[in-house]
């Protein structure tokens, strides 16, 4: 789980998104609850593994891999590099499909474990992340259909203004537009 703590890549600074305070606090939650998480693998590996040969970093981890197929674990996914293409939505959905995983991984441990204390509690900060990311996805999504349905309906009207009038009155209409729309929808002085 620790190397599988990867960050989707956001949009650009200075944009709407990036700069509105509620994401700004669904951010800082979420990057507080992965580093916690992280911080306590160590400690929850040896809160319930007390053999001596059982190090959490160790080489000879591939020896288990018959029996952790034979009791049902899944190999670990399979990182790809985050590049250009690769988009907050696709990066958002890989995260929360690897944080499904781990919890239910843990899910099916805990119950086998004599001190599951430290588990059930990096389950439920397991759990508290995947929330916080379907709150990026919900936000993130939420204001991309905002943005297209403003586009849309901002040239529907315009287009519907501009059908009923003749080519010649249409000209200075465009020309007493073209400020509105360069300064982002606010009407320049004597406006339209």
């Amino acid at each position: 789980m620790a190397s599988a703590a990867r960050s989707a890549p956001l949009p650009e600074s200075g944009s709407a998104l990036v700069e509105d305070p509620r994401f700004q606090e669904i951010l800082q939650r979420s990057r507080s609850l992965t580093q916690k998480i992280l911080d306590s693998i160590a400690d929850t590996h040896s809160s319930c593994i007390h053999t001596e040969t059982l190090k959490l970093d160790s080489s000879d981890i591939g020896r288990f891999s018959t029996m952790a197929t034979n009791i049902g674990i899944p190999p670990a996914p399979v990182l790809t590099a985050v590049s250009e293409n690769f988009t907050l939505e696709t990066g958002l959905r890989v995260m929360h499909d690897g944080l499904q995983l781990h919890q239910g991984l843990l899910s099916s441990i805990a119950p086998r474990l004599a001190e599951k204390d430290k588990v059930v509690a990096l389950m439920s900060d397991v759990r508290d992340l995947k929330i916080q990311i379907a709150k990026v996805n919900l936000f993130w999504t939420s204001v991309s259909q905002l943005k297209k349905k403003t586009l849309c309906m901002t040239s529907r009207n315009h287009n519907n203004f501009l059908i009923h009038f003749t080519d010649a009155e249409n000209e200075p209409i465009a020309h007493r537009s073209a400020p509105h729309v360069r300064l982002g929808g606010t009407a320049a002085p004597g406006g339209i």
